[in-house]
């Protein structure tokens, strides 16, 4: 009896540390209206990774890194970006192949 109270509790142990673990793994909950900034990150090869900033009135906050697979597709570092939309598809460029109607929807791997 007391073994199985102990084998119960471990279990319950460890499934919160493994969901506190997968919390870091968890998207960065942008939502439309945020203004975001893209400054470099490490590395020296075009295309990534890049930091990506929240922009509030007093300061930027690096919230997390990603990269682009776009070829022709340009920015300028620290601009402020304002969010008017999250899609499941790119759109202004980006369509070359498997798009349609000016959208190139994502895969689900890269989404």
């Amino acid at each position: 009896m007391v073994r199985g109270k102990r084998l119960l509790l471990f279990s319950v142990f460890s499934s919160l540390l493994l969901l506190l673990a997968a919390a870091s793994g968890w998207a960065y909950p942008l939502k439309v209206g945020d203004v975001i900034s893209l400054s470099d990150g490490p590395g020296n090869t075009n295309g990534g990774e890049f930091k990506v900033n929240m922009v509030s009135p007093l300061s930027s906050t690096d919230i997390f890194r990603t990269f682009c697979l776009e070829r022709n597709e340009y920015f300028t570092w620290n601009q402020h970006l304002t969010i008017k939309g999250i899609n499941d598809y790119a759109t202004a460029g980006g369509v070359s192949g498997g798009g349609s109607e000016d959208k190139d929807y994502l895969s689900d791997e890269t989404r």
